[in-house]
């Protein structure tokens, strides 16, 4: 992801680099870009809604998590995002899929929800909520 200025991408705010991986903000949206091999457990992911909730506050966003690397997660910490009244809708990049992951998600994620092929597409979805 490049931060150029010629860019229709929006320019990122501020970088939070962390065990599980980098979470990247944006005004309106967090990209979360989560390391290979890694397990998202149900307190890893309420870590990062106390992250969210703290940089957010009482803005509207969305959240978009870039799939390209492997990585499992315990979907029952999705439903801490849930409580989330800030965090709108949940986008994921996933460029190959086999569908079965996101299934999953889609079930335990009670926020509009939807997967795109690129970072671009998923940022576009996202603003028509914002």
């Amino acid at each position: 992801m490049s931060n150029k200025t010629d860019s229709k991408v929006p320019h990122f705010e501020a970088k939070s680099v962390m065990e599980i991986g980098t979470l990247i903000f944006f005004k309106k949206f967090a990209l979360m870009k989560v390391k290979e091999g890694v397990h998202l457990g149900i307190d890893q992911i309420q870590k990062l809604e106390i992250i969210l909730s703290q940089y957010y506050k009482d803005q509207p966003y969305g959240y978009i998590c870039d799939k390209a690397n492997s990585y499992s997660v315990n979907p029952l910490g999705y439903r801490a995002l849930n409580n989330i009244s800030q965090l709108k809708c949940f986008a994921v990049i996933k460029e190959y899929s086999n569908g079965h992951d996101i299934q999953v998600e889609k079930h335990f994620i009670k926020k509009p929800f939807n997967v795109f092929q690129t970072f671009e597409e998923a940022v576009q979805w996202i603003e028509s909520f914002i």
